[in-house]
């Protein structure tokens, strides 16, 4: 989360001090958040993964037809689409299980409850950063997404507001 929210920072921090003339004011939020929340994605993973009754009885249990317990297990989790190529920048731990088993699915869905597939373009366990690529059916980038702005880390100072918008568990 530390890692979404500083690159966040640097998504609005720009959009604060480098969109306006004056000094941020609170009735400015309204608008960055309209402006700024179409970019905000919800991401699930989902698996199944198959339950072990018993070491090594596996095999007996499947000679009598008695099937595996699957169970769905996944990830919730929010990030920001940052350009039209369908990028998006996201927290490492929301799809580590994706990494991890690639049996994986990872479903990234807009603000206008479109859904799409992605696949996962870079990652890094240390900063808690993963870079998603948004995939339709057909393997081709969505069309009409609309991407955060990023700013300029050099221009971010202390003291400077910070808003985090996200939408982790879909609502």
């Amino acid at each position: 989360f530390a890692a979404f929210l500083f690159t966040a920072s640097l998504c609005f921090s720009a959009t604060f001090s480098g969109a306006q003339a004056g000094p941020f004011t609170p009735q400015d939020l309204p608008d960055l958040i309209e402006r700024i929340s179409p970019s905000a994605v919800h991401i699930s993973t989902k698996m199944e993964a198959r339950l072990n009754r018993m070491r090594g009885w596996e095999e007996f249990f499947e000679q009598f037809g008695v099937p595996g317990q699957q169970q769905q297990s996944g990830s919730l989790g929010t990030g920001f689409i940052i350009d039209m190529e369908g990028y998006v920048l996201t927290n490492y731990h929301v799809i580590e299980q994706a990494v991890e088993n690639r049996a994986v699915e990872i479903v990234v869905t807009l603000k206008d409850k479109r859904q799409f597939g992605a696949k996962i373009i870079g990652r890094d366990s240390k900063t808690d950063v993963a870079l998603l690529q948004l995939q339709d059916k057909n393997a081709k980038v969505p069309a009409m997404i609309l991407p955060a702005k990023l700013g300029d880390s050099e221009k971010v100072r202390i003291g400077e507001p910070v808003v985090a918008i996200g939408n982790p568990f879909g609502l």
